[in-house]
Protein backbone atom coordinates (compact mmCIF):
# COMPACT_ATOMS: atom_id res chain seq x y z
CA UNK A 1 0.00 0.00 0.00
CA UNK A 2 2.98 2.30 0.25
CA UNK A 3 6.67 2.70 -0.45
CA UNK A 4 9.01 3.35 2.46
CA UNK A 5 12.38 4.79 1.54
CA UNK A 6 15.38 3.98 3.70
CA UNK A 7 18.85 5.47 3.67
CA UNK A 8 20.19 2.34 5.38
CA UNK A 9 23.49 0.84 4.39
CA UNK A 10 23.72 -2.50 2.59
CA UNK A 11 22.97 -4.76 5.57
CA UNK A 12 20.83 -2.01 7.10
CA UNK A 13 18.13 -2.70 4.53
CA UNK A 14 17.78 -6.20 5.96
CA UNK A 15 17.72 -4.87 9.53
CA UNK A 16 15.11 -2.27 8.58
CA UNK A 17 12.80 -4.91 7.13
CA UNK A 18 13.28 -7.26 10.09
CA UNK A 19 12.52 -4.41 12.52
CA UNK A 20 9.47 -3.41 10.48
CA UNK A 21 8.16 -6.98 10.53
CA UNK A 22 8.68 -7.20 14.27
CA UNK A 23 7.08 -3.83 15.06
CA UNK A 24 4.08 -4.35 12.80
CA UNK A 25 3.77 -8.13 13.21
CA UNK A 26 3.92 -8.44 9.44
CA UNK A 27 4.61 -11.78 7.81
CA UNK A 28 7.48 -11.72 5.30
CA UNK A 29 5.17 -13.11 2.59
CA UNK A 30 3.28 -9.80 2.80
CA UNK A 31 6.35 -7.69 2.01
CA UNK A 32 7.74 -6.99 -1.43
CA UNK A 33 11.15 -5.37 -1.75
CA UNK A 34 12.19 -3.76 -5.03
CA UNK A 35 15.89 -3.26 -5.66
CA UNK A 36 18.37 -3.29 -8.50
CA UNK A 37 21.90 -4.06 -7.35
CA UNK A 38 24.18 -6.14 -5.14
CA UNK A 39 23.66 -3.70 -2.26
CA UNK A 40 20.21 -5.30 -1.90
CA UNK A 41 21.47 -8.89 -1.59
CA UNK A 42 20.94 -9.26 2.17
CA UNK A 43 17.22 -8.50 1.95
CA UNK A 44 16.41 -11.94 0.56
CA UNK A 45 17.30 -13.56 3.89
CA UNK A 46 14.30 -11.82 5.51
CA UNK A 47 11.95 -14.12 3.62
CA UNK A 48 10.20 -11.34 1.76
CA UNK A 49 9.70 -11.34 -2.00
CA UNK A 50 12.50 -9.50 -3.80
CA UNK A 51 12.04 -7.96 -7.21
CA UNK A 52 15.06 -6.90 -9.22
CA UNK A 53 14.10 -3.90 -11.35
CA UNK A 54 16.40 -2.70 -14.13
CA UNK A 55 19.37 -4.61 -12.69
CA UNK A 56 22.77 -2.97 -12.37
CA UNK A 57 25.77 -4.83 -11.04
CA UNK A 58 23.90 -7.90 -9.84
CA UNK A 59 23.16 -11.40 -11.02
CA UNK A 60 19.42 -10.97 -11.36
CA UNK A 61 19.06 -14.68 -12.19
CA UNK A 62 20.33 -15.67 -8.74
CA UNK A 63 17.20 -17.05 -7.05
CA UNK A 64 18.98 -16.93 -3.68
CA UNK A 65 18.79 -13.12 -3.93
CA UNK A 66 15.97 -12.29 -6.35
CA UNK A 67 12.52 -13.85 -6.33
CA UNK A 68 11.50 -12.06 -9.53
CA UNK A 69 13.00 -9.71 -12.10
CA UNK A 70 11.99 -7.09 -14.62
CA UNK A 71 15.06 -6.66 -16.76
CA UNK A 72 14.14 -3.36 -18.36
CA UNK A 73 11.24 -0.99 -17.86
CA UNK A 74 10.40 2.64 -17.31
CA UNK A 75 6.84 1.92 -16.22
CA UNK A 76 6.05 1.03 -12.61
CA UNK A 77 2.82 -0.59 -13.81
CA UNK A 78 5.09 -3.45 -14.89
CA UNK A 79 5.95 -4.02 -11.22
CA UNK A 80 2.28 -4.06 -10.26
CA UNK A 81 1.48 -6.47 -13.09
CA UNK A 82 4.30 -8.79 -12.00
CA UNK A 83 3.00 -8.77 -8.42
CA UNK A 84 -0.58 -9.44 -9.48
CA UNK A 85 0.42 -12.25 -11.84
CA UNK A 86 2.63 -13.84 -9.19
CA UNK A 87 -0.12 -13.70 -6.57
CA UNK A 88 -2.60 -15.24 -8.99
CA UNK A 89 -0.23 -18.15 -9.64
CA UNK A 90 0.24 -18.69 -5.89
CA UNK A 91 -3.52 -18.85 -5.38
CA UNK A 92 -3.99 -21.57 -8.01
Amino acid sequence: TNIIDTDSDVEGKKRYILNYMKETKTDPKDIIFVGNADNDRFVSSTGCTTICLNPTGTNYKDKNIWSLCIEKTDDFKDVLNLIVNTNEKREQ
